[in-house]
């Protein structure tokens, strides 16, 4: 890992660590600008059960799904602006929903 961490680093990528992260079955950066969050990156080993998840959440929200969706971010975005935590929390319902289905 220190390795993909020292090459993500050239590229402004931010490690934070599983303790921080609290998902111990995902590697987690994040790049920054104006000390806010804009994009992040989660890399996952071979065959981690949360990859196929993954997988199946992007090919069921296509469509209808993916409109619900894209309406639901532009929603909460709004709603928790200032509060990233609580804008990937009101995101998981949904995303279960999906995966339920």
């Amino acid at each position: 890992m220190d390795g993909v961490v020292g090459n993500l680093s050239l590229y402004d990528w931010h490690y934070v660590p599983p303790e921080l992260d609290k998902h111990h079955w995902r590697r987690f950066f994040v790049k920054v600008e104006n000390d806010k969050r804009v994009a992040h990156l989660h890399l996952m080993q071979e065959g981690e059960e949360r990859w196929g998840e993954q997988l199946e959440f992007r090919t069921r929200a296509d469509g209808h799904l993916a409109d619900q969706y894209a309406a639901l971010k532009r929603r909460i975005a709004q709603k928790f602006n200032h509060d990233r935590e609580k804008y990937t929390e009101a995101k998981t319902a949904f995303i279960n929903k999906v995966l339920r289905q």
